[in-house]
């Protein structure tokens, strides 16, 4: 990630002419993710769960909501046009599992477990921006289109029988592509606020366990997740993390 930032950095310094705007925005608010594949995988552990046993019953709360920072720097190419880079952090609430599900010892076992799951993403991004201001107003209109990669973690803490918890973090990375409006409102010439909304593309799949983790499981014995320990379902097929999904929020703008 740090490649991609100076690169982006270097790109800029060689393509924008001196007299050109620094533009800083940082923003941040509020995020909807369908995460339609994860939601369905832990369904069906429900699911089979209830299957296997109706002494007990198994609990999902399910994926969506979440948060998003971003942190923006342009420069004005001319009155209408920026181009810049974007960062930042877009975090899912976690989610929560208790109930039986089959967990490879080995063999393969039927477990009570508890785990709760969290989703992250760091975006790096290049894009530009048309900016629209209003005649004899403090008002204008920005719209935005970015394009990059990011790099995604799942993070899942799981106590097995009731054993110490275990924390499993699952890693990819891949494509992502930001749409954004804002409206601005000028108070100084140098400082601006504004509220925002826009969609984000970012689907990721193939992730894989970053670090080897094991732990003692009451009655079982140790179990140990690998590095590179795949995060697939029962089928062995790789469960999607969708962050796509719509980004509401404020921000605060700076230009110099």
């Amino acid at each position: 990630m740090r490649k991609l930032l100076f690169l982006a950095v270097m790109v800029l310094s060689v393509v924008v002419p001196s007299f050109a705007a620094v533009d800083i925005s940082v923003s941040g608010g509020y995020s909807y993710s369908s995460l339609a594949s994860l939601n369905s995988y832990w369904e069906k552990v429900k699911t089979d769960a209830a299957a296997y046993t109706t002494t007990s019953s198994a609990n999902w709360k399910g994926y969506g909501n979440g948060v998003f920072g971003n942190v923006d720097l342009s420069v004005n190419l001319d009155k209408n046009i920026l181009i810049g880079v974007r960062s930042g952090l877009q975090y899912i609430f976690p989610s929560t599992y208790s109930g039986f599900r089959l967990v490879n010892i080995p063999p393969l076992t039927w477990m009570s477990t508890d785990t709760s799951i969290a989703n992250y993403l760091i975006p790096v991004l290049a894009g530009i921006n048309l900016y629209f201001p209003m005649e004899d107003s403090a008002i204008a209109i920005n719209l935005g289109g970015y394009a990059g990669w990011g790099l995604a973690y799942c993070s899942q803490t799981t106590k097995y029988n009731g054993s110490e918890p275990l924390l499993a973090l699952y890693g990819t990375n891949g494509f992502v592509a930001d749409f954004t409006a804002a409206v601005e409102v000028k108070l100084l010439p140098f400082l601006a606020v504004s509220i925002n909304g826009g969609y984000r593309y970012a689907n990721m799949i193939n992730y894989k366990n970053i670090n080897k983790v094991s732990g003692n499981v009451p009655g079982f014995g140790l179990i140990t997740i690998p590095t590179n320990d795949p995060f697939n379902d029962n089928n062995g097929k790789p469960v999607a993390v969708d962050f796509s999904g719509i980004n509401i929020g404020v921000g605060i703008d700076l230009r110099f």
